[in-house]
């Protein structure tokens, strides 16, 4: 599947039909997009599925990965993906201040987020292969399906 994504990064100088750099075309709203992010700023954990019910799994999960996070759970936005791997669920961890400098960028070059990805996703992925590329000075390495 191929997900029509731009990179956080080129939205600096991301340009419209009109205008200048940062002026969405005139009369237009947000364009929409789903968008790549540096995968460097964000941290994905498997954790076991809890036994509580799932409607409290937003208010648990923060507090199960506190021993594996650099910063105070209040300063994360966790995002629960859904992916189970041997009965245990993915969870993305990123600080709330780098989502919201990306949404940010994104409102500037007249974007409005969908939804962002890790970059290392915009590698291609087969199975028993491992791909790698280069993004500004960064190696990305793709394992599987959804990690990297």
């Amino acid at each position: 599947m191929t997900l029509p994504v731009d990179h956080i990064h080129n939205l600096d100088s991301y340009v419209t039909n009109e205008g200048e750099a940062f002026e969405p075309a005139a009369g237009a709203d947000s364009v929409k997009m789903d968008l790549w992010v540096p995968s460097e700023c964000v941290s994905v954990h498997l954790i076991d599925v809890p036994t509580a019910p799932k409607r409290k799994w937003p208010e648990l999960i923060p507090w199960m990965l506190e021993d594996r996070l650099l910063q105070p759970v209040e300063e994360i936005h966790f995002v629960i993906t859904g992916h189970r791997v041997e009965g245990q669920l993915q969870v993305i961890a990123l600080s709330q201040r780098d989502l919201q400098e990306w949404q940010r960028v994104a409102e500037n070059a007249g974007v409005l987020a969908r939804s962002m990805y890790p970059d290392y996703l915009a590698l291609p992925w087969e199975a028993g292969r491992i791909s790698v590329g280069w993004r500004d000075g960064i190696c990305l390495v793709r394992q599987g399906a959804t990690e990297g």
